[in-house]
Parts: structure tokens; sequence; C-alpha cells
């Protein structure tokens, strides 16, 4: 004697007060998006208190800083893109954002040197 059983499927979706991010990656959302914000402002003010220098020394740093300045904001921003695609979604973003956050990490650090 043999029994079928229908099959069974069972959705189980998990998700808290803040969406789908578990307790260790929302403060990693927060702070990324907080460093995005302090990054964009830097590189606005430094943009305004340079702009009166801007191309009359013929040493390049003020040129670099701001090069670093707009990496970190392209950087964080790409990371927070990141974390808050899963947070609102709920599934992964695959490799690229945070790949392509760590190749401008890098670029950063390398033009820094």
């Amino acid at each position: 004697m043999t029994y079928s059983y229908p099959p069974l499927q069972i959705e189980l979706e998990v998700q808290g007060e803040h969406g789908y991010l578990n307790l260790l990656d929302w403060p990693m959302m927060v702070l990324y998006g907080v460093l995005f914000g302090i990054y964009v402002v830097l590189h606005i003010l430094w943009l305004k208190f340079d702009k009166p220098n801007w191309g009359k020394t013929r040493i390049r740093i003020p040129f670099m800083i701001a090069l670093v300045i707009l990496a970190g904001v392209l950087q964080y921003a790409f990371a927070f893109m990141e974390f808050f695609y899963v947070n609102t979604l709920g599934t992964a973003t695959g490799i690229y954002l945070s790949a392509a956050s760590e190749v401008i990490g890098s670029a950063k650090q390398s033009i820094a040197r």
C-alpha cells in the first residue's frame, strides 16, 4: 500500500521592523549613509574654499585631495546602495555593487598615496 501526498510549497519571508537586514547589517547601512553625507559635505566645502586657488598653483595637491574626496563619495554611495537594495527588496544584489565599491576604495587609497 503506497500513499501519495500532494506537493508542499512554503514561502517564508523574514522581515523585521526595519526591513530585511539582520541586526548586524542594519547599523552598517546607517553608517554608510552617514559617511556618504559627510563626504558630500566635505567635497562641497573643499570645492568652495579651493576655487579661488584653482589653477594658480603648479602643485596639484588640491586637485588630488578633491579626487580622493570624490572617490570617497562614490565608494560610500555604492556601499549604501547595496545595503539599501537588500533591505528594501530582500534579495542579494549580486557582486557588481560590492565589487564597484571595493574597486573605488582601492583607487581612493592609490590616489591618496
